[in-house]
C-alpha cells in the first residue's frame, strides 16, 4: 500500500521556513516490542516548500520492504523529526536492521525527538504532561478521527489464512473463521486504519514542531547580522550542563576545547556547548550556575531558562562559529 500526495502546510507551519533536508517521519508496530513485534508501515513529510509538502505513506505486511522503502525515503536527508523516537522508533529500526542485516546509521542525522524539546520548555508552556495527547489537546490539535489502537494491533497480529497458528488470537481466528470472515480482509482493514492515523500523526507533528519553532526563535541569539543560534534542548549529566543549539547555517564538523575545561562540538547546524556547573539549592530550588572570574552566574533557575544569561555566555564564543 504506497500513498503520495503534496499536503498544504499553510495552516499547521506559521512564518516557519523548514528546509528541504528535514523528514517528519512516523511508523507503525504491531506492538511496542521490537524483538515481538513487526513495523508495518511508516508515513513522513519531505520536500518543504512555498507552503507545500511531499507526503508519502507505504503500509505492507512485509516487514523487511517497509524497511527498504523507508531508507530510500531518508536518503538526501540531514535531520529526521518524530515525537517519542529518541525511546521508540529510532530503537524499533535499528533492531530490525540488525535483524534483516541492514548496513545503515542514524549517526550522520540530526535526530530531533520534540517530545524531550516540550520537557525542556514544559513551564514556559504550562504542561502538566508530557504525553502526545496532552500536549495535542493543550494546543488544540483535535484530529479528525479517533481509533481503537489496541484492536487494530490485535487484529494487525492475525496470521494470514495460509499459515497456521498457535498464538493467543487463535481463538479470535477460529471466530471469524465460523462466521465466514475473511482474516486476510479484516487485516488489510486495519492496516488501512493504522495508514488513516499515521496520516494524522504526521500533521500534527509538524504543527507541534512549528509550536516549538516559533517559541525558540523568539528567544534566539543573534551571533552576527542575520545568523542566529536557537536553544534547541539541554541536559543535565552530573556537573555538567549541555546546551544543544540550532544554527542558521552549516558548519564544519570541530570539537575545541577551552581553559575552564568546557567544550563546544560543532556537526553541521547544530553546536553543543558543554559547560561545568554549579548546583545550588535553596528554598526547594534547583538553581544551575556557572562560575565566572566575578562569580556565578545563574542559567537556570527552578526549570526556568535564564536565556539573557545563556545568550551572553555563549556570545563569548561566537568566534568559533564564524
Amino acid at each position: 500500500m504506497i500513498k503520495m500526495k503534496i499536503i498544504d502546510t499553510n495552516k499547521l507551519l506559521d512564518d516557519c521556513k523548514l528546509s528541504k533536508d528535514i523528514i517528519f517521519l512516523d511508523i507503525e508496530t504491531t506492538g511496542f516490542s521490537p524483538k515481538k513485534d513487526s513495523i508495518v508501515g511508516f508515513s513522513c513529510a519531505s520536500h518543504f516548500s512555498q507552503n507545500k509538502a511531499r507526503f508519502t505513506q507505504y503500509f505492507s505486511f512485509e516487514e523487511k520492504a517497509v524497511i527498504e522503502k523507508l531508507l530510500e525515503a531518508l536518503i538526501g536527508k540531514n535531520e529526521i523529526v518524530t515525537f517519542g523516537g529518541d525511546k521508540f522508533e529510532f530503537k524499533f529500526i535499528e533492531s530490525k536492521l540488525e535483524k534483516y542485516d541492514i548496513n545503515f546509521s542514524f549517526k550522520d542525522f540530526i535526530l530531533t525527538d520534540i517530545q524531550n524539546s516540550f520537557k525542556v520548555f514544559s513551564k514556559y508552556f504550562d504542561l502538566k504532561e508530557n504525553n502526545r495527547a496532552y500536549i495535542e489537546n493543550k494546543f488544540n490539535l483535535n484530529k479528525k478521527n479517533s481509533y481503537d489502537m489496541n484492536s487494530i494491533a490485535r487484529v494487525l497480529k492475525f496470521k494470514s489464512k495460509n499459515k497456521k497458528t498457535k498464538d493467543k488470537n487463535q481463538a479470535d481466528e477460529i471466530l471469524f473463521e465460523k462466521q465466514s470472515i475473511d482474516v486476510d480482509d479484516i487485516r488489510g482493514q486495519a492496516l488501512l486504519e493504522l495508514s488513516k492515523h499515521s496520516e494524522e500523526e504526521i500533521i500534527t507533528l509538524i504543527a507541534l514542531y512549528d509550536v516549538l519553532d516559533n517559541f525558540k526563535c523568539s528567544h534566539s541569539l543573534e551571533i552576527k547580522k542575520n545568523t542566529h543560534l536557537i536553544l534547541d534542548e539541554y541536559d543535565l549529566i552530573g556537573d555538567r550542563l549541555q546546551l544543544v543549539f540550532r544554527a542558521d547555517s552549516y558548519h564544519k564538523k570541530a570539537v575545541y576545547y577551552n581553559a575552564d575545561f568546557s567544550e563546544i562540538s560543532i556537526y553541521k547546524n547544530r553546536i553543543i556547548f558543554t559547560l561545568y556547573i554549579k548546583k545550588i539549592s535553596a528554598y526547594d530550588c534547583l538553581s544551575i550556575a556557572y562560575e565566572t572570574d566575578c562569580g556565578y552566574i545563574p542559567l537556570i533557575i527552578d526549570n526556568e531558562i535564564i536565556f539573557e544569561n545563556i545568550n551572553y555566555l555563549i556570545s563569548k564564543y561566537k568566534d568559533y562559529l564564524v
